[in-house]
């Protein structure tokens, strides 16, 4: 392929970093959505699996090639359109994103740094019980769309977080399929965390601790 500084094209100035969101961009459409959700590559750090090699995660799946490349590398610009489309879908997700977030909690969570900090409480205290009601519906959509971070930062502070709910009762050894599961469907459909007030109709026991917690932090909670 040809080298293109996407930040030299008028039609991608309206965007943040548009060189490093192609890089994205292409490891998902050049293999059709099949690429790894939690590989997130950049300019510093792009890795690839050598053939033949085992993923340390699945040790049973050695890395296999499925197709040889052909020798062919056409030129990026037949993806620009594709690409420029991407942005702007992509925009329009943050836009409505950001209207869900102001209606329900106005202009509190304004940007990355801003916390729920009865779901902060909640990080912080290990359960035994409703682990997988939480992960999915209220660290995964508040990790990703609320604090914004990486798949990967998500999926590590969730699996902290287990280790430490593991100690008070054991885990089903499936969770690391759950954490992904959860992240992929808080990236896909945008989820947005349980309000505290929901979390007192489906787990009043856990509503009722992290109240308390909060209350000898003297916490002021976001609804």
């Amino acid at each position: 392929m040809d080298s293109i500084i996407f930040e030299e094209y008028e039609q991608f100035s309206q965007f943040k970093h548009p060189s490093l969101k192609f890089i994205r961009f292409a490891e998902s459409f050049l293999t059709s959505g099949k690429s790894d959700l939690s590989h997130n590559p950049s300019f510093k750090s792009c890795m690839i699996r050598i053939p033949g090699s085992y993923n340390s995660k699945y040790k049973d799946n050695q890395v296999s090639i499925i197709q040889k490349w052909d020798g062919y590398s056409p030129p990026v610009r037949l993806l620009l359109g594709t690409f420029h489309a991407y942005l702007v879908d992509q925009k329009i997700k943050e836009m409505k994103l950001h209207k869900r977030l102001e209606n329900r909690y106005g202009s509190k969570l304004s940007n990355e740094k801003s916390k729920i900090n009865w779901v902060e409480t909640l990080l912080q205290t290990p359960i035994d019980d409703y682990r997988k009601n939480a992960i999915a519906l209220i660290l995964a959509p508040y990790l990703i769309n609320i604090r914004k971070m990486s798949y990967q930062e998500c999926f590590l502070i969730i699996k902290d977080w287990l280790s430490k709910c593991n100690a008070l009762r054991e885990l089903h050894p499936d969770f690391d399929y759950r954490i992904k599961y959860s992240l992929n469907i808080a990236v896909r459909k945008q989820r947005l965390p349980m309000k505290f007030d929901t979390l007192k109709t489906k787990n009043s026991n856990l509503h009722g601790k992290l109240s308390i917690l909060m209350s000898k932090n003297d916490k002021h909670d976001i609804k």
